[in-house]
C-alpha cells in the first residue's frame, strides 16, 4: 500500500519536518497547500521558499496544490522558477474555480507539472433568486468533471503517478447531525458510486496501472494487477499509479 503525506503552510521547517515524516513512512509524495491560517505569502516569497526547499527533497516529490488565491499561470511560474523536477503540482479538479478558472484552462497551464491528481467532482447550480451560483460536490461521474478526458489530457506528460478520490459531501447544519444523520447511508452510496466511476474511467485510459488489494479476515493483501477492462470485486480496492 502506498502512503502520501500532506501539509499546509509553505515554510522551510514545514518541508523539513514533512520530508522526515515521508521518509519514515516510505512515502514519495508530500502534498502541500501554500497558505495557512493568517499566512498568505506573495509569489516572490513562494518562489524563494521553493528554491530553498529543493535540497531537502532528495528522493521525494513536493506537490503544490492549486488553490483559489493564485491563478494557474502564477502557480506554474513560481514552480518553474524553482528550477527542480522535485517540485510539481497536486492538481485539484475543483479548487481553481475559486480563482475564476475552469478545468481546461488549469490543465493547459498545470498539466505538464502535475505529479498527483485530486479527483473532485462538482456541480454548479443557480441560486433560487437567480443572482449567483452555488458550487457543490457530487460523486465522481455525477457532476461536471469529465474524468476520462482529464486522464487522457495528463497522460502525455507522464508525471502524474497517483490520484486521490476526494468527495465534497455536503454536511448537515452541525457536526452532531452530520455524524448521526441517515444521510450517512447516502454518503456511503456516494463513495461506492464514485469508486465505480473512477474504475470505469481508468479501464478506458492508457498508461495507468491498477493494482488490486483484497480484504480478508487478516487484513488487506495484494492480489493482482488489473488489465485495462477488468473490474474488481466488492471486497477489493484498487490502487492507481503510472
Amino acid at each position: 500500500m502506498q502512503l502520501e503525506v500532506g501539509a499546509r503552510g509553505l515554510a522551510i521547517q514545514r518541508v523539513v519536518d514533512y520530508a522526515a515524516i515521508a521518509r519514515r513512512l516510505g512515502a514519495k509524495l508530500i502534498r502541500l497547500v501554500i497558505d495557512d491560517a493568517g499566512y498568505h505569502p506573495d509569489p516572490k516569497t513562494v518562489t524563494a521558499l521553493l528554491r530553498e526547499a529543493v535540497p531537502f527533497l532528495n528522493g521525494l516529490t513536493l506537490g503544490i496544490e492549486n488553490h483559489d488565491r493564485f491563478p494557474a499561470a502564477t502557480l506554474r511560474a513560481m514552480i518553474e522558477a524553482a528550477g527542480s523536477d522535485r517540485i510539481g503540482v497536486c492538481l485539484d479538479t475543483a479548487n481553481s474555480l475559486g480563482a475564476g478558472e475552469g478545468l481546461d484552462a488549469v490543465v493547459k497551464e498545470l498539466g505538464p507539472l502535475t505529479v498527483n491528481l485530486h479527483i473532485k467532482d462538482f456541480h454548479i447550480v443557480r441560486v433560487p433568486h437567480l443572482m449567483g451560483f452555488n458550487v457543490e460536490g457530487r460523486p465522481a461521474g455525477h457532476g461536471f468533471l469529465n474524468l476520462p478526458r482529464l486522464l487522457e489530457q495528463l497522460a502525455p506528460f507522464n508525471r502524474c503517478r497517483t490520484a486521490v478520490l476526494e468527495l465534497w459531501t455536503p454536511p448537515d447544519p452541525c457536526l452532531e447531525d452530520t455524524i448521526s444523520s441517515p444521510r450517512n447511508l447516502r454518503r456511503l452510496q456516494w463513495l461506492c458510486s464514485a469508486l465505480s466511476a473512477v474504475n470505469n474511467a481508468l479501464t478506458h485510459s492508457r498508461g495507468y496501472q491498477r493494482v488490486v488489494w483484497s480484504k480478508t479476515s487478516n487484513g488487506w493483501h495484494l492480489v493482482r494487477q488489473l488489465g485495462r477492462r477488468e473490474t474488481f470485486g466488492e471486497q477489493e480496492c484498487c490502487e492507481v499509479s503510472r
